[in-house]
């Protein structure tokens, strides 16, 4: 099951790079403590970069001088937090009515996967109740390390334009995005074939920006700078920045129907949709920030200990700010997925079971990050600005210089993760779970691996 975290974190590294002022939500001052609004109020609350221009701050025809990219840094992590795996909230003990003692026996040695489903449901009027806790610490995001952003923040295009419209501030960008999930989680047997079940996240969102802005004066020198005083630019064109917001509370629930529809002793097949709300806050990055629902399918087998099992499904989202634009406060489709799993669980014992599986997702449409560099010749031609950044030499020379920079992509890519786990049953009906979810590929916002622990209960 998918957790509905966020759609969109990944505005793109030139979200770091100050805007002439904020607008949308963050721009509001009730917002801009929220988790959300940590990039766009990483230079202040003004949302622009303190940069002076003969002793004055350096506003151009529309605003001030340096103006962000309009990119997706915002939009990739938020949508991305959307995806984060959830315990499985049918798996654990099974009964199933039997004929000849007219009892609801329990019906497989195997006490079920961790984060997949399988084709059994619980057992008619069973209530089985959970709590996990799991923990992400992302470090990457496509195979970039969220520890080395590059951004390029061009000069304002004045009109006529001007020579110092080549000059340029880069940015090394660093993200310390950390979340620590809480889930309530309940499934009770309608029938001995339909399950209905809840699963309410509570999440903890930790998110940090630094970032150290240098300012390449390159039409001429000491133009710009991070002083007042321009007899102290040479020293004040490079400077550093940090922004660190925190938010705890309910995420997206999740509402779920699951029927077992096909099969015999050993072989089930079950059919389910799920419905997410958005209870969740989605500038705290705590919410999707639009409904989803997700039907899927859930196969498996069983024989003595062994219990291979496959699922498939489809998730579908509306429209949400976090996959648009925080600072604008325009909706874009949250990207759709397709969510897959193949893995089986071995009932060593009665009371010990362990699990793997493979756990997929590709993303529709999805953002991702990309290092890329973006370079321009000074002087321009025509005393005109057109290159994708500014770039250039010496003010008494000419040349290309380049620079790094990450941009945003949207495409799709797949996100495949190895899960491997374990339940023991210390005492009738109650279950304690542990797994590590560990990464299979860089695409995506990754955490090398994800530990999980958890309890349940069958009333």
């Amino acid at each position: 099951m998918k957790n509905p975290l966020v759609v969109a974190l990944f505005l793109s590294v030139a979200c770091f790079a100050a805007r002439a002022q904020i607008s949308g939500p963050c721009g509001e001052t009730s917002n801009q403590a929220k988790v959300g609004c940590t990039l766009s109020t990483l230079y202040g609350a003004s949302g622009h970069l303190p940069v002076y221009q003969g002793g004055v701050p350096a506003a151009g025809d529309s605003g001030f001088d340096f103006v962000p990219n309009p990119t997706a840094l915002d939009a990739t992590l938020g949508t991305e937090l959307t995806t984060l795996p959830l315990t499985a909230p049918g798996s654990g003990f099974v009964y199933q009515f039997d004929k000849a003692s007219g009892l609801e026996v329990r019906s497989t040695q195997s006490l079920g996967p961790i984060l997949a489903e399988r084709g059994d449901t619980i057992g008619k009027h069973k209530l089985f109740a959970a709590f996990a806790y799991e923990y992400f610490k992302f470090n990457s995001e496509n195979g970039i390390s969220m520890k080395s952003l590059n951004g390029v923040l061009q000069h304002e295009q004045d009109n006529p334009p001007e020579a110092e419209d080549s000059d340029l501030v880069t940015t090394n960008d660093a993200i310390d995005l950390k979340i620590h999930e809480f889930t309530a989680f309940a499934t009770f047997g309608l029938t001995d074939r339909i399950d209905v079940s809840a699963v309410i996240p509570f999440l903890n969102v930790r998110m940090g920006a630094y970032s150290t802005a240098t300012i390449y004066n390159v039409s001429q020198p000491l133009v710009h700078a991070f002083c007042p005083s321009p007899t102290l630019a040479a020293p004040c064109t490079t400077m550093n920045f940090s922004n660190f917001r925190e938010a705890t509370g309910i995420g997206d629930a999740v509402f779920r129907l699951k029927a077992r529809v096909w099969g015999g002793e050993r072989t089930k097949l079950a059919a389910g949709i799920d419905f997410r709300a958005p209870t969740g806050d989605e500038l705290n990055f705590r919410g999707s920030g639009t409904y989803g629902v997700r039907p899927f399918a859930a196969l498996s087998f069983s024989k003595n200990r062994f219990a291979p099992h496959a699922n498939i499904g489809f998730q579908a989202n509306g429209d949400s700010i976090l996959a648009g634009s925080l600072a604008a406060g325009t909706k874009a489709h949250l990207p759709n997925e397709f969510t897959y799993s193949a893995g089986t669980d071995i009932g060593v014992t009665h009371n010990f079971t362990i699990a793997a599986d493979w756990l997929g997702e590709h993303l529709i449409d999805g953002y991702s990050l990309q290092k890329s560099t973006c370079s321009e010749t000074y002087p321009p031609s025509g005393g005109a600005v057109s290159s994708t950044c500014i770039q250039g030499s010496a003010a008494t020379g000419s040349g290309t210089l380049t620079f790094p920079e990450d941009v945003t992509l949207r495409s799709g890519y797949n996100v495949d993760d190895l899960a491997v786990g374990a339940k023991l049953s210390p005492a009738k009906n109650l279950i304690i779970t542990v797994n590590g979810l560990f990464k299979l590929d860089d695409a995506g916002l990754r955490a090398t691996v994800v530990p999980l622990a958890g309890i349940g209960y069958t009333f």
